[in-house]
């Protein structure tokens, strides 16, 4: 008995230990495997996509700054003439400190290219860049690149400091006025990346599309290729190509680390970042802690339950191995056979702690199968929460914003005309005037007066639009005789003007009858004529229509000053004023257009233009075309 038992637990220890040992190695490799397998799908990309989105947000920033400054007209009109006009600097002066107080950065400057004068925020000329000077190297070497956007680093003398400075350069390319940009500081970058960065030596770089190291925490490594940090294969590799990659098993200083690459959105440059395996796969210690543990007290388990169980070689040991192997398995539904719990005997007492062990692990189970429902359902109801406050967050300051620029706006409007009465009211006031300067200051106020009415009624028809107290009153309308009674109403204005008034109608169809409202049409006609004739110094303005099925466009051409790129859109919102060194008119509060997009959305049509600079605007509304007759 003794010699089978001792077989029994030789050949069973080395069996289930053999057993154990493959398992914790495979369990242990499947875990790295999976976790490496996550690491470098997810973890990598989500983690560089983080930081990426965050230097994309401020390079973006820095970079739109930038462009904004170099389209500035005022500030290129400056530096063509060789910064001799005192008015032009000063609106250039404005615009550059308007910049600086508004986005916070560390600088923001302009750089003449005839001149070599360099231009800083709070109006000042701070040098006179030479050729001599290493230090303005990066001037000579960006302007003679044809290269719209570059980024370098430089130490700023005067904060201190070294800079990320971003350079755009203004005017055309072949022949730049100059250069334009904005200077950031260095640690928001480092900032942002220490939010995601994995591990504590992973490493993050920003270069360009040469490979050139534009940003690093190690400032010697700026201007350097970063072929010289890892290999250049893997350099050329991560510069041709757009996507999002992970090259894994890589070297770095000696150690094997997962590189991760991405673009930094359009502009350019793309984010490295390098993290050693070793460290992303500290938790494998733990695991490894664990399964070793594990294994050892399983292994001490089952040779206690062989020691009991070879003490009698019979069916109730082969019964309990099977029911043993069952319960390895998970299966915790196996009932235990009543014969073996009622045995007295060592047998009798394992069938009672394995049926015990059994009902203890299936309520642990349950209960935890529970408690994790019960987790992922209140997750799920915070994430609702969460999301549902956030947007009320995000409603209630975008409200609070609205309401704060619109009282700014109102009230400035106002206070001008106000202004003008009161002044000229308090010197009519004084007497002593001779009958012209009385006649001249009551047209003023007169004037003032007249723009303070059109300011109210221009609020007063958007709030009443916007709350929807005006409905269209349809009925057929002649577009061809209301165009032409515009044409009447306006032609006085555009004489005095010096400008040519003219229709244009289809010879197929002048005579266009619509259904719709011919108030609400007219006041949109009105709103588009006047403001052409406002902004046209010189030539014409052209009133007319097609059929674009299924509707009817209505457009109004002129000959004027011509809407930028940037500005389409935002003339259509209320208070918004072009602001132009070729503006020929100044007055007005900027509702017309604001009115007038409301007006068309009202009678369930778009309102649209195509302009470009100082070569004139074509404005369309379109109205549909629910029934079209031909008119004699």
């Amino acid at each position: 008995m003794e010699k089978i038992r001792s077989k029994l637990l030789v050949s069973l220890g080395t069996l289930v230990t053999i057993i154990i040992v493959l398992l914790g190695l495979v369990h242990y490799k499947s875990v790295e495997q999976s976790l490496m397998r996550d690491i470098r799908e997810h973890q990598l990309v989500t983690i560089l996509k983080a930081s990426q989105s965050s230097l994309q947000a401020i390079l973006e920033k820095a970079i739109e700054t930038s462009e904004i400054l170099s389209e500035d007209p005022a500030l290129q009109l400056w530096f063509r003439e060789h910064g001799k006009d005192a008015y032009l600097q000063q609106m250039a002066l404005q615009e550059i400190d308007g910049l600086w107080s508004e986005f916070d950065y560390q600088t923001v400057f302009a750089v003449n290219a005839k001149s070599l004068l360099y231009w800083q925020e709070d109006y000042r000329c701070l040098d006179t860049l030479s050729q001599d000077d290493p230090d303005d190297s990066w001037f000579f070497s960006t302007i003679s690149q044809p290269v719209r956007t570059t980024l370098n680093f430089d130490f700023n003398r005067e904060l201190n400091q070294t800079i990320l400075f971003v350079n755009v350069l203004m005017g055309d390319m072949n022949e730049p006025l100059g250069i334009a940009g904005v200077g950031i500081d260095p640690s928001l970058l480092n900032q942002e990346f220490h939010k995601h960065k994995p591990s504590k030596n992973s490493r993050l770089w920003l270069v360009d599309a040469a490979g050139m190291i534009c940003y690093s925490e190690e400032g010697e490594e700026i201007n350097h290729n970063l072929s010289q940090i890892l290999s250049s294969e893997l350099v050329q590799a991560m510069v041709s190509d757009d996507s999002v990659r992970v090259f894994s098993n890589q070297l770095f200083n000696l150690q094997e680390v997962e590189v991760v690459k991405m673009n930094v959105g359009n502009t350019g440059y793309k984010v490295v970042m390098v993290a050693p395996i070793n460290e992303l796969l500290e938790v494998l210690n733990e695991i490894r802690r664990y399964t070793i543990g594990l294994s050892l007290l399983m292994m001490f388990i089952t040779f206690l339950v062989i020691t009991l169980l070879a003490r009698h070689l019979s069916r109730p040991l082969v019964r309990l191995t099977d029911l043993s192997r069952e319960f390895s398995k998970g299966h915790f539904n196996q009932d235990m056979d009543s014969v073996l719990l009622a045995r007295h005997d060592e047998i009798g007492k394992l069938a009672v702690a394995f049926h015990a062990m059994q009902k203890q692990l299936a309520q642990v189970i349950n209960n935890l199968n529970q408690a994790n429902a019960d987790l992922e359902k209140e997750q799920l109801e915070l994430k609702r929460t969460n999301s549902e406050l956030e947007k009320a967050l995000v409603k209630a300051a975008e409200s609070d914003r609205l309401t704060k620029a619109f009282l700014a706006n109102i009230s400035h409007e106002i206070r001008t005309p106000m202004n003008s009465i009161m002044g000229f009211s308090q010197i009519l006031e004084l007497g002593d005037l001779d009958a012209a300067d009385q006649q001249h200051y009551t047209g003023l106020i007169v004037a003032s007066g007249q723009q303070l009415i059109n300011i109210i009624n221009s609020i007063v028809d958007i709030s009443k639009v916007d709350a929807e107290f005006v409905k269209p009153q349809k009925q057929k309308v002649n577009i061809g005789s209301l165009i032409t009674d515009t044409l009447k109403q306006f032609q006085t204005q555009a004489q005095q003007a010096g400008l040519k008034l003219a229709s244009h109608l289809p010879e197929d169809n002048p005579f266009c009858v619509v259904e719709t409202d011919p108030v609400m049409v007219k006041q949109v006609l009105d709103i588009l004529v006047s403001n052409a004739i406002k902004y046209t110094p010189s030539g014409s303005v052209l009133i007319g229509f097609q059929r674009v099925s299924p509707a009817v466009e209505i457009f109004v051409a002129d000959s004027g000053m011509g809407i930028p790129q940037q500005s389409r859109e935002l003339i259509f919102e209320p208070f918004f004023q072009l602001s132009t060194t070729d503006a020929v008119y100044s007055g007005g509060a900027g509702l017309g257009l604001a009115l007038a997009r409301k007006l068309v959305h009202s009678l369930g049509g778009e309102i649209s233009l195509k302009s470009a600079p100082h070569q004139g605007s074509i404005f369309y509304f379109s109205l549909p075309l629910a029934e079209v007759n031909r008119s004699i």
